[in-house]
């Protein structure tokens, strides 16, 4: 037993560790840009309103990149490499990507301000750093609970949740890490220090991860679905249209037997050549993606948490901690991982078990609908400060200095920003989770990799699209145009806009 649980341990150490990486990289990307890089696009000759967009839309793209690279790198260790190969390769592709980052502080840090090629090539690879990132953090992401779940035997449940117990924990102590410690050092310290701490947990983590390999139950990759599910909708397409020699006994086999979907004709019955198994998995997996199509303005509000809301937040009054330190605006995505961390016990020990007692059963849609309007109210609460916020700033500002850059901030206290980030907390408890435990309980069991690809696919086109609502109401709209340091005009409209887009998918769904 001890032997077995070798493996497990490494991998929920290796979890954390990568996880303190990838959250410590996030946290204050917005602020690494726009304070470090801002200087190396102005040398480029770029004005200040096209770095702020850019600023947002770069960050918007990357967590959007990572998400879709995570249904990329889950369909190759699925149907090429196999788990541990993929887990792997994407562990020396992070590495490559932290050590880029790191070495880019490196000249900014060491180059002086005539050295203007310097400036120039950090532009060029900070932008290629975030996609070697994305990569290798995507695929990690897609194959290494998969992965833990092999070294599990199928028939220990108690095993089994324990793992994944651990797993939720060890990920939400990472981002408590990153955003409380690795935050605070890179304002107040500089990100030279605080991206050679992520390069170093990214290493330990890939040390950590290699050393049990030989106690490892690997596993070869297990085929493509997406062949199979193609193949479903070709045939049932072809059908569809006729083109088959046996049409008329097809027709009367309809009469008796009814189609109730039009991806029915490709059973072997009604003159197509697959199971029926197979095409009942590929119409589960079509009900599953329109209630993913439904969850993506939820998204898109999730993943402000890293961009707007951080813009917002160095924009406030921040509280000084010591004499020359104050606290970092990315702390306040701590409040989001606190919520979730005390909710998810309490609803699912108390909360839950109480409604069950009464016959009060919450359906998981209906948990996710619950969450859609807890989302609406963050980004109403957000757009209230946002107002308030702008009002304050034309009647008092204060200059606060971070990492050397000076920023025109509002006299209103960032702790403002608590209830719009315990909101999405809250939202995420019910609809994140739920959306989770709907993907693994609705997928055919064949397809549940593939399925864990499409929930991850949903959430960067979500991530992708915000950043494409951001660029839309500051070019189209004139919302959010001015230098990043000073907040646009009307960041609390585009707040509302996206509290509009969610309350009407929350209608759709809800009907």
């Amino acid at each position: 037993r001890k032997k077995s649980s070798f493996p497990l341990v490494c991998i929920i150490l290796a979890v954390l560790l990568e996880r303190t990486t990838y959250y410590g990289i996030l946290s204050n990307l917005v602020v690494f840009l726009t304070t470090e890089m801002d200087f190396a696009f102005g040398s480029l000759g770029v004005g200040n309103s096209t770095i702020s967009n850019g600023i947002i839309v770069s960050v918007f793209a990357y967590t959007g990149m990572a998400w879709f690279m995570s249904t990329v790198g889950g369909f190759i260790g699925d149907s090429y490499s196999g788990h541990y190969n993929a887990i792997y390769g994407s562990l020396l592709i992070y590495i490559l990507g932290s050590g880029s980052l790191f070495m880019i502080t490196v000249l900014l840090k060491y180059s002086s301000s005539s050295l203007n090629d310097y400036k120039e090539l950090s532009v060029g690879l900070t932008i290629g750093t975030l996609l070697v990132l994305s990569i290798g953090e995507g695929t990690y992401k897609a194959n290494i609970s998969a992965f833990g779940a092999e070294q599990l035997s199928s028939d220990d449940s108690k095993t089994y949740r324990q793992f994944f117990n651990w797993y939720y924990w060890a990920i939400n102590v990472a981002s408590f890490l990153a955003y409380m410690l690795l935050a605070y050092i890179q304002v107040n310290w500089g990100f030279f220090y605080g991206y050679l701490i992520s390069l170093c947990c990214i290493l330990l983590a890939c040390v950590l991860f290699c050393i049990p390999q030989s106690h490892y139950n690997i596993k070869p990759a297990s085929g493509n679905i997406l062949k199979k599910v193609c193949g479903v909708i070709r045939e049932a397409y072809r059908l569809r249209k006729g083109r088959t020699e046996n049409r008329y006994t097809i027709v009367i086999l309809e009469e008796f037997l009814p189609i109730q979907s039009w991806l029915d004709r490709a059973m072997i019955k009604y003159g197509g050549t697959f199971l029926d198994t197979d095409v009942e998995e590929v119409k589960t997996l079509r009900k599953i993606s329109l209630i993913f199509l439904a969850q993506i303005p939820y998204w898109m509000i999730y993943f402000q948490m890293n961009s707007t809301f951080l813009n917002q937040g160095l924009h406030m009054n921040l509280i000084d901690i010591s004499e020359g330190s104050h606290i970092p605006a990315a702390w306040l995505t701590v409040t989001d991982v606190i919520f979730v961390l005390l909710l998810i016990p309490v609803m699912d020990k108390l909360i839950y078990p109480w409604l069950d007692r009464r016959g009060l059963r919450v359906s998981v849609l209906m948990r996710i609908s619950i969450g859609f309007l807890f989302a609406v109210a963050a980004m109403v609460v957000a757009g209230g400060v946002e107002y308030k916020r702008r009002n304050v700033e034309m009647l008092r500002t204060v200059n606060q200095t971070i990492n050397q850059k000076t920023f025109i901030a509002a006299d209103l206290s960032i702790m403002y920003q608590i209830p719009q980030y315990g909101l999405i907390g809250v939202s995420e408890v019910f609809a994140s989770v739920g959306g989770l435990e709907f993907a693994y309980r609705e997928a055919p069991p064949s397809m549940q990799s593939f399925v864990m690809g499409l929930f991850f696919f949903v959430q960067s086109i979500g991530s992708l699209l915000g950043a494409a609502l951001y660029s839309f109401a500051g070019h189209v709209l004139h919302w959010t145009t001015e230098s990043f340091y000073t907040v646009g005009p009307h960041l609390d409209c585009y707040f509302f806009l996206l509290g509009a887009i969610m309350l009407v998918s929350w209608l759709v769904f809800v009907v």
